[in-house]
């Protein structure tokens, strides 16, 4: 749902709501009138600011820069790591006992 900027045009509160886009037209009320929409400027993000690597010691200067140098390094940053599932263990059914004996063994050498 977009977030709509409105203002009371009696006394100048300002809000912001949540509405649907097939209710578009329906602000919310303030001082017996319907409050006026306000046009706001976009957010936009900066790109990141210039760092010194702890690498090798060159100076990163934008996004595109930081990825291709952790890449040439082989680093990858925490939380950007790909994560793989551990193999799940195939049990047979036939003789569920011997399956839970061997996982009891292998847990007793960890």
């Amino acid at each position: 749902m977009p977030l709509y900027a409105c203002k009371c045009t009696e006394c100048g509160k300002r809000d912001e709501v949540f509405l649907p886009l097939a209710k578009y037209k329906d602000l919310p009320f303030c001082c017996d009138k319907q409050m006026q929409r306000v046009l706001t400027p976009l957010h936009v993000i900066e790109d990141m600011k210039p760092y010194r690597s702890p690498l090798d010691g060159t100076v990163v200067k934008s996004r595109t820069h930081h990825k291709q140098h952790m890449k040439k390094h082989g680093v990858v940053e925490v939380g950007n790591e790909k994560l793989t599932r551990p193999a799940q263990k195939q049990y047979s059914l036939d003789d569920p006992a011997q399956d839970i004996k061997k996982t009891l063994e292998q847990l007793e050498r960890k």
